[in-house]
């Protein structure tokens, strides 16, 4: 988990764009970042979920997902 985490490997999937850094020490230039989630303003724009809402639809989600597609045996 450190080594996945760590300012090394977190840079080098930044400017590989596999993944936006996780770890705060990672610096990266404006256009090492283009098309990453890297600064505030870029995360304050994310969508979040409403979680009340996620876990009291939960159960009749998986129960329609079981219904539609889980029993295909």
């Amino acid at each position: 988990m450190n080594w996945i985490l760590s300012e090394e490997v977190q840079k080098a999937q930044a400017l590989d764009k596999i993944d936006s850094p996780t770890n705060k020490k990672v610096k990266l230039t404006n256009e090492e970042a283009e098309g990453l989630i890297y600064s505030k303003k870029a995360i304050e724009s994310l969508n979040t979920l409403d979680w009340k809402y996620v876990n009291k639809s939960m159960e009749r989600w998986i129960e329609r997902w079981n219904k539609e597609i889980g029993n295909t045996k």
